[in-house]
């Protein structure tokens, strides 16, 4: 209490000179304090509730763009929460951002390699291919960072994009060598006519 009246002191007078006052501990003073320390606890109260409802209303936002609801969290945004679990339930709802970053990053990742391999499918060009992978690599450092190893199917992937590049040149050289092969065929037609 003498700590909350010293505070309360200093507050109130405006030089230094009158912090050494014979009312120091006056009871007048020790009552203003306790008069004083709800204020605060409302404030400081306030602040968890805006912080708890800034980091709540990011996650429902996250969730509209994503396309999920809150029951795909576990995640009741209709609960009630008291001025006590502010604290408590701002750690949880960081938390279930974080998951929910992960799992987005996550399946991220997944489109941006099924999309290596339709593009090696459709035989595009090896330039693009590269393009699509360097990404991929950029976008998982990015997301991840370089000491982690990140795994796809149970593998590396590095390891996996190194064979999708193996694979995209290998099906540009076969198909490069399809192109001469019906090009020689079209120009000996042409000589035989």
């Amino acid at each position: 209490m003498y700590k909350i009246s010293w505070i309360t002191y200093i507050h109130d007078f405006s030089t230094a000179d009158e912090l050494r006052g014979q009312n120091l501990l006056s009871l007048a003073f020790v009552n203003k304090a306790k008069k004083e320390l709800p204020n605060l606890q409302n404030e400081r109260d306030n602040r968890y509730r805006k912080k708890y409802l800034a980091q709540r209303n990011k996650l429902i936002g996250m969730l509209e763009e994503m396309h999920l609801t809150s029951s795909d969290v576990q995640f009741d945004e209709k609960k009630q929460v008291s001025t006590d679990e502010y604290k408590s339930e701002k750690r949880k709802v960081k938390h279930i951002i974080r998951k929910v970053k992960s799992d987005a990053a996550r399946k991220e990742l997944v489109l941006r390699i099924e999309l290596i391999k339709q593009a090696i499918y459709n035989e595009w060009h090896l330039e693009d291919i590269d393009d699509l992978i360097e990404n991929t690599k950029n976008f998982t450092y990015e997301m991840i960072g370089d000491v982690e190893i990140v795994h796809y199917d149970g593998q590396n992937l590095v390891d996996i994009l190194s064979r999708l590049r193996k694979d995209a040149r290998k099906s540009a050289t076969d198909h490069d060598e399809k192109n001469k092969l019906t090009a020689g065929l079209r120009l000996g037609n042409l000589y035989k006519k």
